[in-house]
């Protein structure tokens, strides 16, 4: 689901689209954190939060140290997620740094002070959610959209690509996201976004485009000759139930 504070319904996408605004699941109100990442989490400063998740890194090392440096160029704690990449597997880090394996999103970036990620469209809503400044760092599809809109947004800087990854662009990347001002903007965006009821609105949605009389008798039983397979079965129902996509 797109929020409807971040992307605009455009005229050319068809009286069947609706932006309803982000769904949210909620992970974290059940995660129990390990206790070595409860200790450090409170042994100074909010972290910024690194991580490319599913993404794969041609030189997981070349990353890892370009993001040590940064954050040691910065000044800042870190949260780097091991992810697919393999982030920090083969490299020291430092105290105040932290190599994290999973972990829920919605309870660990409102921890953070700022967020680097892939921008997968659900990493990208949990970090606005958290009021957290964002840096994309996209690698294919759509995750270069939602680097423009973070941008665009004015909550983080413009995205670098990962082939475009240098110590001097994430540093200069963190500096943009530790304005204040960048800050006050991702906490109202946050609060807006959370005055969205996602969900209320995807349902209402859902009514609203199914056709008034829904097909509630099942279709005649095929001769043996005819039978159809599961899939053809799926096919008509949808055909019967479903209204044309340029009605």
């Amino acid at each position: 689901m797109l929020a409807a504070l971040t992307i605009f319904l455009s005229a050319d996408w068809g009286s069947l689209v609706d932006v309803v605004g982000y769904c949210f699941l909620n992970l974290g109100t059940k995660y129990q954190p390990p206790l070595e990442l409860s200790q450090w989490l409170q042994q100074g400063s909010k972290p910024i939060y690194l991580g490319f998740g599913s993404m794969p890194l041609d030189d997981e090392k070349k990353v890892t140290a370009i993001i040590l440096d940064a954050l040691r160029e910065t000044g800042q704690r870190g949260i780097i997620s091991r992810g697919w990449g393999d982030l920090g597997s083969f490299s020291e880090v430092p105290a105040d740094v932290f190599i994290l394996e999973d972990c829920p999103h919605d309870w660990l970036f409102p921890r953070c002070t700022a967020v680097v990620h892939h921008g997968g469209a659900g990493t990208t809503a949990a970090g606005l959610i958290a009021g957290c400044p964002t840096t994309v760092v996209p690698f294919f599809g759509d995750q270069f959209f939602w680097g423009e809109i973070v941008h665009a947004r004015g909550v983080g800087p413009a995205p670098i690509r990962v082939t475009e990854l240098t110590t001097e662009a994430l540093s200069n990347a963190i500096r943009f996201m530790l304005d204040p001002e960048v800050k006050s903007r991702s906490l109202e965006l946050a609060i807006a976004i959370g005055n969205e009821d996602g969900v209320a609105a995807a349902v209402d949605s859902f009514h609203r485009h199914l056709p008034s009389e829904l097909p509630l008798t099942p279709p005649p039983a095929p001769v043996e000759e005819e039978r159809l397979d599961l899939l053809q079965l799926l096919s008509r129902y949808l055909e019967k139930c479903c209204l044309p996509f340029n009605s």
